[in-house]
This record gives C-alpha cells, sequence and structure tokens, in this order.
C-alpha cells in the first residue's frame, strides 16, 4: 500500500519543504481558529481552499462554520445543509448525521443558527456537545474553524480554545489597523502567537511589507509573536469562483493563488509550535466547554 508521504510526492511539487514528514502518519487532531479584524477579507473562501490544499497533502480535514450571522461555507460550496450543530445541542441527530461531505472529501459542520445556542447551553446540553465533538478526534486531522470576523464571545471562546489561530487581513489600512487591534485584544486574553496571512496583496513583496508592519508594531507594543505564513495574490478568479461554487483550488490548481494556498498549507504543516506542545482536541473542548459553563471571560 502507498504511504501518505509517497502521495505526497505525487500531488506536490514543494514536498521537500515539508520539514517533519513523519506528521503525515500522525493522529493527534489539530484545532486552527481562523479569524479577521473585519468582514470583507475573503476569510471563507480562504478556510475552504486551505482545507483543501491540506487534503491535496494527504490530510483529513474538517471544517466548523462558526461565523455568527453570516454562516457561509455551505452556500460557497453550493450545498444545502439540512441540519446545524444545534441539532446536536438539542439531542436530535448524533455528529455524523449532521456532517455535510464536501468536494475532495472535505468535512464540513455547518453553524447557522445553531452557534448562537452555543452561548446558552446548560450543563447536560455542554455534555452532549462535548461527546459528539469528541467522537472526531482521531477521525480527522485538522479542524479548521471559520470564525466571525471582529470578536463576539463565541468567536472568543473559539479562539482561545484553539491550539492555533490564523488571522486573515488585507493590504489596505483599515484591514491592517483591524487586524492590529483584533491582535491586540487577543493578547489580553492571553493568546501569544498569531500566523497572519495576507490576502489580495499586488505581489510577495507588498505581502512581506503588510506582514513587516504587524511583525514591528507588535514587537513594540505587544508582548505577542506574528508568524508570517505567507500571502495570497488578488486574482479575478476568486470572485469567478465563488459564482461557480467551486474552489479555485479544485478548478484551477495551477494558478498563482493556488500555488500561493499550497505554500501555506505547507507553513501550516511546519508550525513548529504545534509540533511542540502535540495539544490534541479533547483538550480544546475542555477548554471551550470551560469558558462555556463557567464563563471564561
Amino acid at each position: 500500500m502507498t504511504d501518505q508521504a509517497e502521495k505526497l510526492r505525487k500531488l506536490v511539487k514543494n514536498y521537500d519543504k515539508i520539514e517533519n514528514k513523519e506528521y503525515l502518519q500522525k493522529k493527534t487532531t489539530r484545532v486552527i481558529g481562523v479569524t479577521s479584524g473585519k468582514g470583507g477579507v475573503g476569510k471563507t473562501t480562504f478556510c475552504i481552499n486551505l482545507a483543501l490544499s491540506l487534503i491535496n497533502l494527504g490530510y483529513k480535514v474538517l471544517i466548523m462554520d462558526a461565523d455568527i450571522g453570516f454562516a457561509n461555507v455551505d452556500v460557497n460550496l453550493g450545498i444545502v445543509s439540512k441540519h446545524t450543530i444545534a441539532d446536536i445541542i438539542y439531542g436530535n441527530k448524533d455528529i455524523n448525521e449532521i456532517i455535510i461531505n464536501g468536494p475532495n472529501k472535505l468535512k464540513i459542520i455547518a453553524g447557522g443558527s445553531g452557534i448562537y445556542e452555543l452561548m446558552h447551553l446548560d450543563k447536560k446540553m455542554v455534555e452532549r456537545l462535548s461527546e459528539q465533538l469528541l467522537t472526531l478526534e482521531k477521525t480527522v486531522d485538522f479542524i479548521i474553524i471559520d470564525t466571525g470576523a471582529g470578536l463576539s464571545e463565541t468567536s472568543l471562546s473559539f479562539l482561545k480554545s484553539a491550539q492555533e489561530v490564523i488571522v486573515l487581513t488585507t493590504p489596505e489600512p483599515p484591514s491592517i489597523t483591524d487586524c492590529y487591534a483584533l491582535i491586540k485584544t487577543l493578547v489580553r486574553y492571553n493568546i501569544k502567537e498569531f500566523n497572519v496571512v495576507i490576502n489580495r496583496v499586488e505581489d510577495k513583496k507588498e505581502g512581506y511589507i503588510v506582514y513587516k508592519k504587524l511583525q514591528t508594531v507588535a514587537d513594540r507594543f505587544l508582548s505577542a509573536k506574528i508568524n508570517n505564513y505567507g500571502y495570497i495574490i488578488d486574482s479575478k478568479i476568486v470572485s469567478k469562483s465563488i459564482m461557480e461554487q467551486v474552489p479555485f483550488i479544485i478548478k484551477y490548481p495551477r494558478v498563482n493563488i493556488s500555488k500561493n494556498l499550497n505554500e501555506i498549507a505547507t507553513n501550516v504543516i511546519n508550525n513548529t509550535t504545534y509540533q511542540e506542545q502535540k495539544r490534541g482536541f479533547s483538550q480544546f473542548m475542555n477548554k471551550f466547554k470551560s469558558f462555556i459553563t463557567k464563563g471564561g471571560f
């Protein structure tokens, strides 16, 4: 049987950039919270295409749509979701009945109104939700949580519980300002490391300049580590793929933006902080339960 590392060599040209190839065989679920300082920066599109890039690299990935009021991962993929996480909370369905099958074996948990219910759980509901979600441990390699822009209590719950945080911004000054304000607030909640992705840049140079601006002010005014996960060039292919409801990394795998996503996925895999901590999904759930039931804020 061909092992996953061999599959990876065939799928991507930058295989040698994967520093810890043995991670392809590990079954510790990593939870990544994706956020932004403002809406409209392409967060959901990024989550979907990042997930599919990781799948191309040989991983099993699930997206949890936790964007209050704007949950639309399923819509972006042209999928109709009959059930949401609220069906688990009220005991109507189990986890396998609400998971949606997306393209290329991508798994999705739709949010919708169910995300509101997450902030109003009694102990029985919390235990039911925890028991169901914990069945995902070791069945997927990555859980990507698409949180809402800004800082609602629900978004904070997910971000504080996640093992790592990706912050998406664009080169526009308002977006950079909001991104910094978001990071500054999250630092107050004891999140000390952030992985930044610069979307809609003109070229690599612009992406690096924006990253350095954030890194410089963070070094000067905040006790936070800002990692450069990469950049995504501005392209009309993005809006075209959204209209077609087909992710660009599937329909246009050889264009520059797809190459950008593959580079970012490689950086996710090579995240040394996560590799040192080796935390699993059960820890994420324990932290999330604590915030929900005890008011961790």
